[in-house]
């Protein structure tokens, strides 16, 4: 990103993204967002946990713009709530997310032979959850829009 880091805006698609680890989720989100404050928090059942940004952001763009789909799930949907909440740039693109808001650990017996998911936590971006989420997708694109071909989310960013 630092390579690109002059350009005027970002194209992050996180179309059929499933997620992945919440650390590296806060890590990238720290690049674009600053001023020292809340960003996520994860409601655990005995306790809870707070990322924060960064005091200055590392790389900063005139407009930010997330694709996502019904494939796109858990930490993609943390980034791209994440981005839209904290920053004034960035403009959602797709269709409803797959709507994964809890997180999740994986229990691995090797003795036993076998491993086993279980939903850990719930996350919010400061307030907002992921209906918020849905609702800022509808809110960017507008009522009945569709996104059957790269083009037509390649058409509203560069519109």
């Amino acid at each position: 990103m630092n390579q690109y880091k002059d350009r005027p805006y970002l194209i992050l698609d996180l179309r059929n993204s499933p997620g992945g680890y919440i650390d590296a989720c806060m890590s990238f989100c720290r690049f674009l967002i600053k001023d020292k404050k809340e960003i996520v928090t994860l409601y655990y059942k005995n306790k809870k946990v707070t990322y924060y940004s960064d005091e200055l952001a590392l790389l900063s763009y005139g407009k930010i713009y997330v694709f996502v789909n019904e494939q796109t799930a858990s930490c993609s949907e943390v980034t791209a709530l994440t981005l839209k909440t904290n920053l004034k740039s960035v403009q959602l693109i797709g269709e409803r997310t797959k709507g994964k808001e809890c997180g999740q650990e994986i229990i691995v017996n090797k003795s036993k032979g076998f491993s086993m998911i279980v939903a850990s936590f719930i996350w919010k971006c400061n307030t907002y959850g992921m209906e918020d989420l849905q609702w800022f997708i509808q809110n960017d694109v507008g009522a009945n829009t569709h996104f059957a071909t790269d083009d037509d989310y390649f058409k509203m960013a560069l519109n």
